[in-house]
């Protein structure tokens, strides 16, 4: 079982790098292409969740579930909206860009989850 903490530092290293890659680079061979905007956004979700992970289980288990929501939306507006649409915000949407913020969405957000439910099932028994 792994420890909100260390999701949380294992998504902000994986941010971090993506965006330390966009802003060097611009893209990362033929599958990864990252707009200026996109960069600064990965690099800020990176180093906020690597913050966290250095305070309290609650600040963690907060910066798990907002990256991930956030993640989860910026994925599904890249599959809801055509392409064109958001290119001049967030440049031109990767099928590799959208599986990595779905992964973080989903592993952030599961991980934020299952620590709420873990802590109120705790709170729950020892007030039996």
């Amino acid at each position: 079982m792994t420890n909100s903490k260390t999701v949380c530092r294992l998504i902000g290293w994986t941010c971090t790098t993506l965006g330390a890659l966009g802003i060097a680079y611009g893209q990362l061979g033929s599958y990864l292409r990252f707009s200026d905007l996109e960069s600064y956004t990965y690099l800020v979700f990176g180093l906020i969740s690597i913050w966290a992970a250095r305070r309290r289980q609650r600040t963690a288990v907060a910066v798990l579930f907002t990256v991930g929501m956030a993640c989860f939306l910026w994925a599904a507006l890249a599959l809801a909206a055509p392409t064109n649409a958001w290119a001049p915000y967030f440049g031109e949407q990767q099928p590799l860009d959208v599986l990595i913020r779905e992964m973080i969405a989903l592993w952030g957000g599961g991980t934020a989850l299952r620590e709420i439910l873990d802590w109120r099932r705790q709170q729950t028994s020892s007030a039996s």
